[in-house]
């Protein structure tokens, strides 16, 4: 047995793998991103910045990775028929879908309920819970054809156990939890299909410096040193972890193949 975080993924990982990650464009998307696709995969880079999304293609592409292909969207003010205009597209384009990764987020500042607005809230919600279930729903059909698929959703300490003072991230982020329980349970039927949580931790992402501006941040770990439970959720995790959610120090079985 070992820990995730040291976990060796092979090069050819993701060989051939088709997989849509949202909020690509910075942070730990970014990071997956260009993870996956150095282990062979062709991400769909999806966010709401085309400049930060061309970024990430750019970076992609100088490494010679496969090309990613860019999809500009707005997950708080999409609605069904930009969902399932993705879909045709990915469907179109590649005939199936082997994983989606959840890392779109939306944080305004830590404050009392009272301060917080219902428009915050409602963004927020929009883009944690209503944008990634329709989203998931538009591209199920796209996953029961991959051999082995995985839906995946980048969580927060914060979300899986609700504090003070984080209001509507709090929230919403507890109800992504639930909207990956009730996959991981309804999908069930479907054995190459597994849905789980990543919970990162504390580590120097762009949202971080906005919860904790007076933190040290070079006492936090890289985003690119998380790049061992991307990549093993994405590619390695087993049936029995559907609807679990995993960290760096999670024991994993060595023995477990693709």
């Amino acid at each position: 047995m070992q820990l995730i975080r040291e976990y060796k993924a092979p090069d050819n990982l993701l060989a051939n793998h088709i997989i849509l990650v949202t909020g690509a464009g910075q942070g730990l998307g970014q990071m997956a991103a260009k993870c996956y696709a150095a282990h062979g995969a062709s991400v769909i880079l999806c966010g709401r910045t085309q400049e930060k999304l061309e970024q990430t293609y750019d970076s992609i592409i100088e490494n010679g990775y496969p090309e990613p292909i860019l999809y500009p969207i707005d997950l708080a003010h999409a609605n069904d028929t930009d969902f399932i205009k993705m879909a045709t597209a990915i469907e179109k384009n590649f005939n199936h879908l082997d994983g989606i990764l959840h890392s779109a987020s939306s944080l305004y500042q830590l404050t009392p309920l009272e301060n917080q607005s219902l428009d915050e809230w409602q963004h927020m919600f929009s883009v944690h819970v209503l944008g990634a279930f329709a989203l998931t729903r538009a591209c199920l059909p796209l996953l029961y054809l991959a051999p082995k698929a995985r839906i995946l959703f980048t969580q927060e300490a914060h979300g899986l156990n609700p504090v003070a003072y984080w209001g509507g991230f709090s929230a919403s982020m507890y109800a992504r939890h639930a909207l990956m329980n009730i996959l991981s349970e309804e999908l069930s039927i479907h054995p190459n299909v597994i849905t789980a949580n990543l919970l990162p931790g504390p580590v120097a992402s762009p949202q971080r410096a906005r919860t904790h501006p007076g933190e040290y941040r070079p006492s936090l770990p890289k985003v690119e040193e998380l790049a061992p439970l991307y990549l093993y959720l994405m590619g390695k995790i087993d049936k029995e972890q559907n609807g679990k959610t995993l960290n760096m120090d999670s024991i994993i079985e060595t023995q477990i193949t693709l």
